[in-house]
């Protein structure tokens, strides 16, 4: 059986993250001008940050397809170049489904980013440290 990627062939995928901050910026703003302290300005606003975890086989033009289609401000990051590539991204699709945004942007990725992500990683060493 051949394995399963995201353009359906049996190579080594990129897994990718991108991450969006266009909703958590002006809230972070906002909380600063009101005078909130910067470590809890920076925790609020990192539940509103955008990610999307995705595989492709070819980053810049993938990374450029994303960008044209999400509004705002988007940060590429490879993360790894893997074979199974597609079975780890679906993994952190089911595990992160609560936190699913069901259409940010436009085109065939629209439903596949996640909000608060970057918070629940502070909550979860948050918790690691005390």
């Amino acid at each position: 059986m051949k394995p399963r990627t995201g353009n359906h062939t049996a190579n080594p995928q990129w897994l990718y993250m991108v991450v969006n901050p266009t909703l958590a910026l002006p809230l972070f703003g906002f909380a600063l001008a009101t005078g909130l302290p910067l470590v809890p300005a920076t925790f609020l606003a990192s539940f509103f940050v955008l990610v999307k975890v995705g595989i492709t086989g070819v980053p810049k033009s993938r990374f450029r397809a994303i960008h044209k289609a999400s509004p705002g401000i988007d940060i590429p990051i490879r993360l790894a170049w893997l074979p199974g590539a597609y079975y780890i991204e679906q993994a952190i699709h089911f595990l992160f489904y609560p936190f699913r945004l069901w259409s940010w942007g436009r085109g065939a990725g629209k439903s596949e980013w996640f909000i608060a992500l970057p918070g629940v990683a502070w909550v979860i060493v948050y918790l690691i440290i005390r």
